[in-house]
């Protein structure tokens, strides 16, 4: 169930002040890796959703520092599955969940307001992609069945990993 006690924390004091570092030195994509979904809010097991003040600073984090080409990878739910969550920041905050390799989900009735497209219950992986190449860099969001097939996909141009030039 949601925490909202403020003493309650997923990162600590030198976390925080590393990642509001690291989120304002330049860069064209930032990956940030969280063992638990930050973006799906629905389900019960953990996620950033049960510390919602910690996800609300991670987010306002992202936004004051109008960090670009933020995208997160989590895992921990036995299913694959790709997130947006909107957060405030000015673009859409994607999170590809991929688990597991070894211990796929047997619930087959999940809600989740935020996922884009379908849940992906087989043993899987994820892997991002940039095309660099591009005028637009192409970030291909990605799970891959065991064998290496995509078998979730969100294709993002860079520019749409961006804020806009002047957040409220």
């Amino acid at each position: 169930a949601p925490n909202t006690d403020p003493q309650a924390t997923v990162l600590g004091k030198e976390q925080w002040a590393w990642l509001e570092q690291q989120l304002k030195t330049p860069a064209r994509l930032r990956i940030i890796v969280s063992s638990i979904q930050v973006a799906a809010n629905e389900h019960y097991w953990e996620k950033w959703g049960n510390f919602p003040l910690e996800r609300d600073r991670l987010f306002r984090a992202v936004h004051a520092a109008a960090a670009t080409g933020v995208v997160f990878i989590s895992g921990d739910r036995h299913h694959a599955e790709i997130a947006r969550a909107e957060g405030g920041v000015g673009y859409p905050l994607f999170d590809v969940t991929s688990s597991s390799l070894n211990a796929p989900s047997k619930f087959t009735n999940e809600i989740g307001r935020n996922r884009v497209g379908t849940i992906y219950r087989e043993a899987n992986f994820g892997q991002i992609t940039i095309d660099w190449k591009q005028e637009d860099p192409l970030v291909r969001l990605q799970v891959c069945d065991e064998k290496g097939a995509v078998v979730l996909q969100q294709r993002v141009p860079l520019s749409k990993l961006q804020p806009p030039e002047k957040l409220p």
